[in-house]
């Protein structure tokens, strides 16, 4: 089942490009990490999938129920399954909390939902080993799709089939978890390493042979 189809989207940041791509696909199933260096648009780009901003250019379509955790968000009321909040510890959204117990809120509130589809912004920034360990658990459980953004690669080896790049404005699709993603970049960095290394040998023997040309033509 598709629950995301975004075509030609781009997103801008004054004259920069956040983000540019033809087409991007979400289906049932699929498990995806986005990965990118700080600041490269993971957070924009999550935010505009889900609708809560819109791309300066391209459509998108969104099929199916959503639930998202998103950094610096928390939801006004909370509907928590009970099984699910005792996992997490999870009591009603209160002013006094620490960010980690806020999360834990965040968490179990989207996973109450039984989305189709769920969005998650660094859902273990603020988690200890106990509250990471059991967020892993259930997103590997998790019977819906997901797009989550992590620097914890335990969990991206553990719960991914896909991992999405952003770099440099562009969205490269790897298969696999992360460490299948790390294996498949290191490829194609070196294929593109020696075809570039061709490209400059047969440049220097086409401008060798011109030149060998050149000094044997007879002056007019």
């Amino acid at each position: 089942m598709l629950l995301i189809e975004a075509n030609n989207i781009k997103k801008m940041y004054a004259d920069r490009i956040i983000f540019e791509a033809a087409r991007l696909e979400i289906h049932s199933g699929d498990r995806i990490g986005l990965v990118g260096r700080n600041g490269s648009g993971k957070t924009t780009l999550i935010k505009v999938l889900n609708g809560e901003l819109f791309p300066d250019t391209g459509t998108i379509r969104c099929f199916g129920s959503q639930a998202s955790i998103l950094q610096l968000e928390y939801p006004e009321s909370a509907q928590i399954d009970p099984l699910i909040g005792s996992y997490y510890k999870a009591t009603p959204l209160q002013i006094t909390m620490s960010e980690g117990e806020k999360e834990r809120v965040k968490i179990a509130d989207a996973l109450s939902k039984n989305p189709d589809l769920l969005f998650a912004d660094e859902p273990t920034s603020n988690l200890d080993l106990e509250g990471i360990n059991r967020l892993t658990t259930d997103l590997d459980n998790f019977t819906g799709a997901f797009l989550l953004t992590s620097h914890d690669r335990h969990l991206l080896n553990t719960v991914c089939n896909k991992i999405w790049e952003l770099e440099n404005g562009k969205i490269t699709e790897y298969r696999g978890n992360y460490s299948d993603y790390k294996k498949q970049k290191a490829e194609r960095l070196k294929k593109q390493e020696a075809a570039y290394e061709n490209y400059l040998a047969k440049k220097k023997q086409l401008t060798e042979t011109l030149t060998e040309k050149n000094v044997k033509l007879p002056k007019v």
